[in-house]
């Protein structure tokens, strides 16, 4: 079947004959990559790609029945109200847990007044020339390691002190441009020039409570800020000099439990929201394509 498609601006509008189609059935074909490959094999241009409308016109496309392009849509479609269900339901935890934090770290009657730098040692990490880059040995952490923005590592084969190495567990810091506390949970490695590694002093019941409380600095930070714009960034001097409150031991432990099963329980619906994404996207390879039919 060939559609009509007709030029609006920078659109194309494309119209189906009267009840010989579910327009859903193909905004879903044409949004999933085998249906987006379809069409960037008719893009024309150099520099600005673009579809003609007769190209788009000509385009053959798989045309099951009427009532098997509804079927497939329908089922499409409960699969996104489920993705879509689960996505509120983790927005609303974040946002449950980002009160119960203010909350928590709030300060109260019997707290002490302490520096940052009287509590924990900022470690800063090591800037490296391009000639010291290795296809293997140690990985070395880079910001986008720890923001998702890229799994591919750089290593390095110098022999440094140990306090240069962070192992699974360790509290970091991105000072600049990514900004915020994270724990390590990957395997022994360097950490580069913007990210410190953090460590406890006596006063300090663990990590995971000062990671809390550098992760409501954050965002205090982030909110309060007037310069910077993207490329926000924090000087180590300051944050030493950063006043927190701190309760006794045990209180620090019971937030940082409180805070941290919170965090379990937000990233095991995160877990099973990937896992819908891709059962969504294995049904849109099977259904539109025709391997499985809904007849």
């Amino acid at each position: 079947m060939i559609p009509r498609s007709l030029l609006r601006g920078s659109s194309l509008i494309t119209r189906f004959k009267k009840n010989k189609a579910e327009p859903r059935f193909y905004s879903y074909y044409f949004n999933f990559p085998g249906g987006r490959k379809r069409l960037k094999e008719i893009e024309t241009g150099s520099t600005m790609k673009h579809i003609n409308v007769g190209d788009m016109s000509q385009m053959i496309i798989p045309y099951p029945t009427k009532a098997e392009q509804t079927a497939i849509a329908t089922a499409l479609s409960d699969a996104d109200a489920l993705i879509t269900q689960l996505e509120k339901l983790i927005a609303k935890k974040r946002a449950i847990k980002q009160g119960a934090m203010q909350e928590l770290l709030k300060p109260k009657d019997g707290w002490e007044v302490k520096k940052l730098g009287d509590v924990a040692e900022f470690i800063n990490g090591r800037a490296y020339n391009l000639s010291e880059w290795e296809l293997q040995g140690t990985p070395v952490i880079r910001l986008q390691n720890l923001t998702g923005r890229s799994a591919e590592y750089y290593y390095s084969n110098l022999k440094l002190p140990e306090k240069n190495f962070c192992k699974n567990g360790d509290l970091l810091f991105m000072w600049s441009a990514t900004f915020g506390p994270i724990i390590w949970k990957g395997e022994r490695a360097i950490y580069h020039y913007h990210i410190w590694k953090i460590q406890c002093r006596e006063s300090l019941s663990d990590k995971k409570y000062l990671f809390y409380i550098l992760d409501n600095l954050t965002e205090k930070l982030k909110r309060s800020s007037s310069s910077g714009g993207i490329m926000l960034h924090v000087t180590k001097e300051k944050m030493e000099s950063t006043e927190i409150v701190l309760p006794d031991i045990i209180e620090q432990t019971r937030i940082a439990q409180i805070l941290s099963d919170m965090d379990s329980e937000i990233e095991a619906l995160e877990k099973k929201l990937d896992k819908y994404k891709m059962i969504k996207l294995g049904m849109m390879q099977n259904l539109l394509t025709g391997r499985i039919r809904l007849i």
